[in-house]
């Protein structure tokens, strides 16, 4: 939604409903399957439908205890971390080989 787009009480309540919706279900097979599951079937959908959008669809990654920071100055967009500053800890490792190995 974007924040200048006035929000009528039926919209909040509808967001509210959805949300209260989201928390049971969440609760019930977990967030992160759910985060999960709601990113495969997005996909799926776009596809089926042969959206010119299909590559669009948001992607969850790893949860935040297996990953770490990249390091890199997320203002510059990093090719490692795609401007997230995490990186998995092998991704990490080949990051800090390649880095030395390719050090200008």
């Amino acid at each position: 939604m974007m924040s200048d787009m006035p929000v009528t009480e039926k919209m909040k309540e509808r967001l509210s409903r959805e949300f209260q919706e989201v928390l049971v279900l969440g609760r019930l097979i977990g967030f992160g399957n759910l985060m999960s599951l709601a990113s495969r079937a997005w996909q799926a959908e776009l596809e089926e439908n042969g959206s010119v959008m299909a590559d669009a669809a948001f992607v969850v990654g790893p949860c935040k205890a297996s990953v770490v920071p990249c390091g890199c100055e997320k203002s510059k967009g990093c090719d490692w971390c795609c401007g997230t500053g995490w990186l998995t800890k092998k991704v990490k490792e080949v990051k800090k080989i390649l880095s030395h190995r390719y050090a200008r």
